[in-house]
């Protein structure tokens, strides 16, 4: 006769996850240089299917929340003033010509913290007080030549820029001339391409250790 099994342990067997081993962990494949083999480890994890959710669960759970400021008076104000942050045509005022033109992706994508503080600051402007700049969590960085730090493991990979956590211990390099950046406080990696085409979207670069 087996022990009834304690609450800890029926609660325990409920929220547990079961382990599987992931090909995107264990496969070569996914940390080479060759996309298609990668996007393959992808598909192989996710099986056959991809489960599907009521369309109102996936407002209620993993839609966006419904924003604490004025949308349209915040696009308003970022076309008005002497100096108009987006065009009415709806170009960034601080990208003088299109990045497909300009002479490099540093030199092209430049201007995209200032972008970034410009709309923050617009959304607080039309947030009827609701929101204030020490609200803000994340910090727009951009550094295409400093490859982030890792405590677990090492790799390469260089993001052309990232939305990092505001509130992080900030240690600068040896020199004094830039922050070392940890992979733990990037909430999202951003990479720029000047133009479209597969060989640029195809930009994968092997990362040793990884």
């Amino acid at each position: 006769m087996t022990s009834p099994s304690t609450p800890e342990k029926q609660a325990q067997s409920v929220q547990d996850t079961p382990s599987r081993l992931k090909k995107v962990n264990s496969s070569t494949a996914y940390q080479s240089d060759v996309l298609v083999d990668a996007r393959r480890a992808v598909l192989d994890d996710l099986g056959s299917h991809i489960p599907e959710i009521p369309f109102q669960t996936f407002l209620k759970y993993l839609a966006p929340i419904v924003p604490s400021f004025d949308l349209n008076s915040t696009m308003q104000s970022l076309k008005s003033g002497p100096q108009p942050v987006l065009s009415h045509s709806n170009r960034w005022s601080d990208f003088p010509k299109a990045p497909k033109d300009d002479t490099s992706e540093d030199i092209a994508f430049s201007p995209l913290p200032e972008v970034f503080t410009k709309v923050v600051a617009a959304i607080i402007a039309n947030s009827d007080g609701n929101l204030k700049e020490d609200m803000r969590t994340l910090d727009f960085l951009q550094n295409p030549y400093h490859t982030p730090t890792s405590a677990e493991r090492r790799n390469d990979s260089r993001p052309d820029g990232y939305l990092v956590l505001k509130d992080r211990k900030k240690v600068m390099s040896k020199d004094g001339t830039k922050e070392n950046i940890h992979w733990a406080d990037i909430v999202l990696s951003c990479e720029y391409k000047r133009k479209d085409g597969d060989s640029d979207l195809n930009d994968v670069r092997i990362h040793p250790g990884l």
